[in-house]
């Protein structure tokens, strides 16, 4: 490999870990801005009669679902990322959840369409859920793939660092959205929870159409083989064996 083969080779490496870090905290933050809007958005999807604390409480429940449903769809994403590839997963995940989090902004309220208006809502909430429960371990896995072998770490790092940043931008979105709306456009209130689902929209379809350009594959990435889980299956039994060994000596030497 030549020098400047070689430089190519790493600037697309950086780029690829600033990609999955940036998706990371796309995700964070099209997931948790919805708490930071959430009074707002029990007085735009419940009706007028109910007390604050009911409408809050059945907020605060639709929110809960994306967080059931996350470890499950986790679970069967990851299968799939590992026999399609962990990149196509992740650009899926990262535009299914910036389209929810789009449509979200722009959800017709309770006193438009009645009762039909919480239930889309719940609906793309699943769907936030199910994105959010496959992109960050397959973002994670993605960066770690185009890392330097003596750099995994400091990668994996930035990663999480990158990816916790985006429950700041959630929180200075939704300050600034509320600034917007109460000064700027008071004809206008409900912008102040539409806008940051609509910012976060809008830069997630951007991140996942920028990482949709890039489909090299890094040079460590290699397809599971039924010999590695061989491998894998006696390790574990072998591991179990001298475990239990050991336990029988001990309790032997008990007596």
């Amino acid at each position: 490999m030549t020098r400047s083969s070689s430089a190519e080779a790493e600037r697309r490496a950086r780029r690829n870990i600033r990609l999955g870090s940036l998706g990371a905290a796309l995700e964070y933050y099209d997931f948790v801005v919805y708490l930071y809007v959430a009074t707002l958005i029990g007085q735009a999807f419940f009706p007028a009669d109910l007390s604050p604390t009911m409408r809050l409480v059945q907020t605060l429940g639709i929110y809960s679902i994306g967080l059931l449903i996350r470890p499950v769809a986790g679970i069967l994403i990851a299968r799939v990322a590992d026999r399609v590839g962990r990149k196509r997963m992740f650009i899926l995940t990262v535009a299914v959840m910036s389209v929810a989090t789009l449509l979200i902004g722009l959800l017709p309220t309770y006193d438009h369409i009645g009762w039909p208006a919480p239930v889309l809502l719940l609906l793309l909430r699943v769907a936030q859920g199910c994105a959010v429960g496959g992109e960050l371990p397959a973002a994670a896995v993605f960066v770690t793939e185009h890392a330097r072998p003596d750099g995994v770490a400091r990668a994996g790092a930035f990663q999480q660092m990158t990816a916790y940043s985006g429950f700041l931008l959630g929180a200075g979105v939704a300050f600034v959205a509320g600034l917007v709306a109460t000064h700027l456009t008071p004809d206008l209130p409900s912008l102040a929870w539409r806008l940051p689902f609509l910012v976060g929209g809008l830069l997630g379809v951007v991140s996942s159409t920028s990482g949709a350009g890039s489909t090299r594959r890094p040079r460590s990435y290699a397809r599971p083989s039924r010999r590695g889980g061989v491998r894998l299956r006696r390790f574990v039994r072998c591991s179990a064996d001298t475990a239990g060994r050991s336990c029988s000596r001990s309790c032997s030497s008990s007596r």
